[in-house]
């Protein structure tokens, strides 16, 4: 879908968020087409993100695991 949209000329927004927070990690409209297919993007402002392992230790760059991240965007709980 992306080198289609790049060959019509179409610009594409990626954006990584959950449920509980509004996407933190975006991948600009001006970014190469290649940023789209290998990434989730760049944290936004304000907002921290880190890979973990299942012991919840940070991980290097490339390493497989899991989000967790921080920033203000996060919600604070569930109302019961």
């Amino acid at each position: 879908m992306a080198r289609e949209c790049q060959q019509l000329g179409i610009k594409l927004l990626s954006v990584y968020g959950s449920t509980e927070s509004s996407p933190h990690a975006v991948v600009n409209l001006d970014d190469p087409l290649s940023r789209f297919m290998h990434t989730d993007g760049y944290a936004a402002a304000g907002v921290e993100i880190k890979v973990v392992d299942d012991a919840r230790k940070t991980l290097p760059p490339g390493c497989e695991g899991e989000e967790a991240s921080r920033g203000p965007n996060v919600f604070m709980g569930y109302f019961d």
